[in-house]
């Protein structure tokens, strides 16, 4: 599993290599928002998603700074 942080929206996304049922994304975003009071939003991907570094390296193209997304 890989994390990324989206500071502009404070958002967390979530990539995990392989396929989830809607319940099982639901749960492990569920159990990460529990780890800080400062967790507002997760999204979590899975593999019926493009990979995040493909989303990852589109938002860097698209944005003027690189830092927009920054993998934890």
């Amino acid at each position: 599993m890989k994390s990324y942080y989206i500071e502009s929206i404070d958002l967390w996304v979530l990539s995990i290599n392989s396929v989830l049922k809607g319940e099982v994304r639901n749960a492990i975003a569920e159990s990460f928002k529990k780890q800080s009071d400062k967790i507002h939003d997760v999204v979590v991907l899975d593999a019926t998603v493009a990979p995040i570094e493909i989303i990852s390296a589109l938002s860097k193209k698209e944005s003027k700074d690189c830092s927009v997304l920054k993998q934890h």
